[in-house]
């Protein structure tokens, strides 16, 4: 669990630094923001449809499969890939984002936050920090969260593509 206990206050920084997507240092991460780059051509973001997992099956176990629900005011797992649920302890597939304080309190508001920068924006973010979870070592991350949906129309899917090490901060 985190060791946050309050949610909206939380700032996105207390876990993690923005990076720029090209700036990624993951061979997984750079991998999945290359082929989103190739299935996005000169479009703002591809569909959820251009995503063919048999293209990415290398990077499956890192994904992360969100549906935009209520014009953004929350999201569903729709994939959770094994690197990831392991990373957390838990796989939430089929949760709500507004579902994660049951597991780690104060999660929920962190990962809304980013989910709606990306509904808001049409554009990728990326970031790299630390999770903190309780009786877990703290696990390194690089993420990765990238638009989808259809030509003209508001995002309608975030897929993430995560990489995480067990290695401990020094700092943390």
């Amino acid at each position: 669990m985190l060791q946050h206990a309050t949610t909206d206050t939380i700032p996105i920084t207390s876990v993690a630094d923005e990076i720029d997507p090209h700036d990624a240092e993951a061979p997984v991460v750079r991998e999945g923001y290359a082929y989103w780059l190739s299935k996005r051509g000169t479009r703002a973001f591809p569909q959820r449809t251009d995503i063919n997992p048999a293209q990415i099956k290398k990077i499956l176990p890192n994904i992360i499969l969100a549906k935009v629900l209520d014009d953004g005011e929350d999201f569903a797992f729709r994939i959770v890939g094994e690197a990831v649920a392991t990373a957390h302890g838990f796989n939430p597939i089929n949760w709500r984002v507004s579902d994660l304080d049951r597991h780690a309190p104060g999660f929920s508001a962190i990962v809304k936050r980013v989910y709606r920068k990306i509904y808001d924006t049409n554009a990728p973010y990326a970031s790299r920090g630390t999770l903190r979870h309780i009786d877990r070592s703290y696990r390194m991350f690089e993420s990765l969260f990238l638009p989808l949906g259809p030509a003209n129309g508001p995002v309608d899917h975030v897929m993430v593509v995560a990489d995480f090490s067990s290695e401990r901060r020094l700092d943390a």
